[in-house]
């Protein structure tokens, strides 16, 4: 595992790798995170509205990457992130990249780039302790 495919519509390998992202690896969060505005087409809709909900009678979107999405979401909600952390997570997911974003602030890219690896750090420990909650209920239903 380990690699997001980005095939969003079943043009060959399907949607099935969708359904065990780990989020416990820091490539893969990351990876989400800086290319949410491709993947996500319901977010850059929500981003930026173009009034077209429907594309060629299906819906605009994956059920499977927005499931993902949902996930991921709510894993950056409780990792209690800075404001400047919070700052960054959110303009990576609306396309910038790590220099926009030091220009715009006047950062160093560096210090930008510290600021996401402590994110998903952050992330990566909620989604650890959401994953031990689950091994711990299972191991008492047993």
């Amino acid at each position: 595992m380990g690699h997001v495919h980005t095939e969003l519509r079943s043009e060959g390998r399907g949607l099935h790798e969708w359904d065990y992202l780990p989020f416990s690896e820091p490539r893969i969060v990351a990876f989400l995170i800086r290319n949410r505005m491709r993947l996500d087409e319901t977010y850059s809709e929500k981003c930026f509205p173009s009034g077209e909900t429907e594309t060629c009678g299906g819906m605009l979107f994956s059920e499977p990457v927005l499931a993902t999405y949902v996930v991921l979401d709510s894993l950056i909600h409780r990792a209690r992130l800075s404001r400047a952390q919070k700052c960054v997570v959110n303009l990576l997911m609306r396309g910038w990249n790590l220099q926009d974003i030091a220009d715009e602030f006047g950062y160093t890219k560096q210090y930008i780039s510290k600021e996401f690896q402590n994110a998903i750090r952050k992330i990566e420990r909620v989604n650890r302790k959401d994953q031990d909650k689950h091994m711990d209920m299972l191991r008492n239903t047993t």
